[in-house]
Formats: C-alpha cells, sequence, structure tokens
C-alpha cells in the first residue's frame, strides 16, 4: 500500500518541476526555431502533448489491471527515461546554441530597441552580419535605395547631404532608418572616417520589429524626424 506522504512528496517534486521544465522547454523552442514557423512547431507540440495524453489515459486502466500500479509506472516511463538518454547529446547540442549572441549588449544599448522584449532582441542579434569598412570608403550613397539598418560597432563614420557634413556617427550610434521607415530613398551619404565595423540588420527585420512593438517604432520615428529637421 502506498503511504499518503510519499504521494504528497510525488505531487509536490510534480509541481515544481512542471513549471521549471514548462518555462525551459518554451525558452528553447523560442531562441532555436525561426519566427516565420513558431506557430506552427508550438502548434505541432501541443498536438504532441495531448496526442501522448490521450494514449496514456487509454491504455493505463489495461497496465493497471494487467500489471499493477508499480509495474505499470515503470512501462510507462521507461520509455521517456530512454528517449531521453539517447537524446542527451542533441540536447547539449541545442544548450551550445542557447548562448547569448555575440552583438545582444550592443543591440540592447540602442535607444530605438529597448522597448523590445528579450525574444525579440534575441532574434534580431542572431540576424546581425558585421560589415568591415576601410577608411574612406563610402556605406551608403544618397539616393539609394534603403536596404539595411546599421549600427556602428567600432570606429567612425561621417554623414554628409551633397557638401554639407550633418554629423559623425561613432561606437553606439546607428543609421539607416529614415529610408526603411519612411519607405524612401536614402537621404544621406555615409562615408568612414577610419576603419569602422559595423553591424547590419536586414531589411525585413527591422520593419518586423518595428511593427511588432509600437513605442519602439514611435522613438524611432522622433529620431528619424529630428535627423531630418537638421
Amino acid at each position: 500500500m502506498v503511504s499518503p506522504w510519499t504521494c504528497f512528496v510525488a505531487v509536490l517534486l510534480l509541481g515544481l518541476g512542471n513549471p521549471l521544465v514548462d518555462v525551459n522547454l518554451d525558452t528553447v523552442i523560442q531562441r532555436v526555431t525561426p519566427e516565420a514557423v513558431l506557430g506552427r512547431v508550438f502548434g505541432a507540440l501541443e498536438t504532441c502533448f495531448i496526442s501522448t495524453m490521450a494514449i496514456g489515459a487509454v491504455i493505463t486502466p489495461f497496465l493497471l489491471d494487467w500489471l499493477g500500479l508499480r509495474w505499470a509506472l515503470l512501462v510507462i516511463a521507461a520509455p521517456v527515461g530512454l528517449v531521453s538518454v539517447f537524446g542527451l547529446a542533441e540536447m547539449r547540442r541545442l544548450d551550445a546554441r542557447l548562448r547569448e549572441p555575440e552583438d545582444l549588449a550592443r543591440l540592447r544599448s540602442v535607444d530605438i530597441f529597448s522597448p523590445l522584449s528579450p525574444a525579440v532582441l534575441d532574434g534580431l542579434a542572431r540576424g546581425l552580419t558585421r560589415v568591415c569598412v576601410l577608411a574612406g570608403e563610402v556605406v551608403l550613397s544618397e539616393g539609394a535605395e534603403p536596404d539595411g539598418f546599421y549600427i556602428v560597432d567600432s570606429g567612425q563614420v561621417e554623414v554628409t547631404q551633397g557638401t554639407r557634413v550633418l554629423r559623425r556617427e561613432e561606437t553606439g550610434d546607428y543609421f539607416g532608418e529614415i529610408g526603411l521607415l519612411r519607405d524612401v530613398p536614402r537621404t544621406a551619404t555615409i562615408t568612414a572616417v577610419e576603419d569602422t565595423v559595423l553591424l547590419r540588420m536586414a531589411r525585413e527585420d527591422f520593419l518586423d520589429a518595428m511593427t511588432q512593438q509600437g513605442e519602439a517604432r514611435q522613438t524611432a520615428e522622433r529620431m528619424a524626424t529630428k535627423r531630418l529637421a537638421t
């Protein structure tokens, strides 16, 4: 006969472990799955949950009647344990992918992205590409089609409009948002003053992020308006 205290402890451990597993599982899936298919992945996961619970509800009464409680629990738990053991290598590989993206800290420092959720920031950081520019090289040309958003990771660039120098952007500054937000050609030319490393965000990623969070877009629009006024 099972002790009531054994049942109590088992339920307590289940209550403590269930949120821990659920939170970590959802976090892992969000960080390793492309946003475009995230809904389908969670749908498939929930389908698996419900299907396995339904199968368990059907076969457990027969196992209990045939084997008794202890052996029935063993038969149900054994496949789960085997899957966990054989999947350990894959789980460790996924763990390695969960490290914080290299440029996430830089992205967090950009004011227009501060309203974005950690999950969105993480996805944006993973999509950044590094662009190395030599001193004197033109990064963007006035009148060109807007194709991306740029953050200065190191170095310095000069912003000019015609023959007029508007400003210089240094480490942590950014440019390229005006053409993307307003859907207009580039309003200025950007030239590297010294050897510079830029972080480039694709047009689609930038606009998706601005669409998801109204406060982020408002901050970006204010900055764009301020720059256009100078």
